[in-house]
């Protein structure tokens, strides 16, 4: 969805009344927006359900397919010779290798391998980190024992942005007709 930002150079609003008119369009605006989103919505999920039993049977039907490929090719090895994949008259098959990964093989938790690996492995395997606790500043930021001055020294601030808002009253406004602005 495309995001489209308006720049206004000078104020065209000169009253509270017309504050409240553009207001009162933004809101009838946001209404019809909804409207349109929920109708969209509905038809979304009325194409999904019309083709989700089928979409399921096809998926189940592959899934099936797929095993007996499988389970041909684990039990002819031989028709690979070196290869992992084999060209047939429709496509290929066969089998990828995935990333490496670690798999404990005792039945402990990783933190609790940390010193049977530095025993076994050494040191250069056991990873020790330190970070900023971001929340912890910010929590700790306007209490009496906090020094800001300490902050300033850490090359820190800590900042809250003031951003406007327009909240239109859509609930009141859900029967009425909305009128196209002029």
């Amino acid at each position: 969805m495309a995001t489209h930002r308006i720049r206004v150079t000078s104020t065209a609003i000169k009253t509270r009344l017309e504050a409240d008119s553009v207001l009162g369009d933004i809101r009838n605006l946001t209404i019809q927006r909804n409207q349109i989103l929920l109708k969209k919505e509905k038809e979304v999920s009325a194409i999904e359900e019309r083709y989700k039993d089928e979409l399921d049977t096809i998926g189940k039907d592959l899934e099936v397919k797929s095993e007996l490929l499988s389970g041909w090719a684990t039990n002819n090895p031989s028709e690979f010779g070196t290869l992992k994949s084999l060209e047939l008259t429709h496509g290929k098959i066969g089998w990828r290798t995935g990333m490496p990964k670690l798999i404990k093989t005792a039945k402990e938790k990783w933190d609790d391998m940390v010193d049977r690996v530095r025993q076994n492995l050494g040191d250069r395997f056991i990873r020790i980190s330190s970070e900023v606790d971001k929340a912890a500043i910010i929590r700790a930021h306007g209490e009496d024992p906090f020094d800001p001055a300490q902050l300033r020294l850490a090359g820190l601030k800590v900042a809250q942005e003031e951003s406007f808002f327009v909240e239109p009253k859509i609930e009141e406004a859900d029967n009425r007709t909305v009128v196209a602005a002029a």
